[in-house]
């Protein structure tokens, strides 16, 4: 008739995305290969002062929001500051290897994860709608 329940703590959430890009035209590939290339480098972390020591900054921290007609779609939930803690890139998603002439894929599929930086509360989630 009793049950009990041991609180450990709160992990914070993680948010996966998947994007399958197909570009219709050379500027498009060029597109893909930018998006791609950004993702890249502000996932990873910098090293300041290689030649003294190794001394690491953080990696870029994202704001992501779902947006609507211009603004933010208040019928989805909202995502607090995040990082990057996942990224991949599949040059073959239809299960087979194919390129254009000049060697740019014909589909690309980026996929994603973040992870807030912040545990979110009640307050938070009441408040400010996350």
């Amino acid at each position: 008739p009793y049950t009990e329940v041991v609180f450990n703590g709160v992990k914070n959430r993680t948010f996966s995305f998947t994007f399958k890009m197909v570009a219709r035209n050379k500027g498009e590939q060029e597109n893909i290969r930018r998006i791609i290339n950004e993702f890249k480098f502000h996932r990873a972390p910098e090293m300041l002062f290689t030649n003294q020591s190794n001394y690491w900054l953080f990696p870029s921290e994202f704001d992501i929001q779902f947006l609507h007609k211009g603004g933010e779609n208040p019928w989805l939930f909202k995502i607090s500051t995040c990082a990057m803690t996942n990224f991949s890139v599949d040059y073959s998603p239809e299960g087979v290897m194919s390129v254009h002439d000049d060697g740019a894929p014909f589909s690309v599929e980026m996929s994603m994860e973040f992870t807030e930086l912040e545990v979110l509360t009640k307050n938070n989630i009441k408040s400010e709608g996350f």
